[in-house]
């Protein structure tokens, strides 16, 4: 996965890390945007799908993580900029499939799991599937801060479903 600023700056983390208690592939550490034009988070995953639908999410949260006395907290006083024009998420896949969405990110505070998108791996299909995924948000006229990125999931619709409807 790349994150990339006004900057030109391509970040790319050093190293995943897989957390057997929740089965997920994990960034150790989250992504944190401290000030910014505009931003674009691309990623790309190579890998053999049972056949079946899956969906994917981009789990983030307006605000910055601090420990105070000893306590998890988030400050949320510098998040402007995000309540102007959405963000947009993007999917493709190796099948030729496309998904666009885009929304207002909303909930200072909050971790909040934003559906980017959907797609299908046939059921004769024993081939990798290639998925890239996008999240952008492009307005050059406010400064944007206060942005962090826990993760990108994939999981089957059906177990999404459950998902989405105990987060929002």
């Amino acid at each position: 996965m790349t994150m990339t600023g006004d900057t030109g700056i391509t970040y790319r983390p050093r190293s995943l890390g897989f957390n057997p208690q929740t089965s997920l592939l994990q960034i150790p550490i989250c992504g944190y945007l401290q000030q910014t034009w505009w931003v674009e988070v691309e990623g790309e995953l190579e890998f053999t799908f049972p056949p079946g639908t899956y969906t994917v999410f981009f789990r983030l949260q307006l605000g910055r993580r601090l420990r105070q006395f000893g306590r998890r907290v988030c400050n949320t006083e510098q998040v402007p900029g995000w309540d102007i024009k959405p963000v947009q998420f993007q999917l493709w896949d190796s099948n030729g499939q496309f998904s666009a969405s885009q929304c207002f990110l909303a909930a200072p505070g909050n971790w909040i799991t934003y559906h980017a998108g959907d797609f299908s791996v046939p059921g004769h299909s024993s081939a990798t599937t290639k998925v890239k995924f996008s999240m952008t948000r492009i307005n050059c006229t406010h400064v944007k801060s206060g942005l962090c990125l826990d993760s990108v999931v994939i999981y089957p619709f059906l177990c999404s479903l459950n998902l989405f409807m105990v987060l929002t």
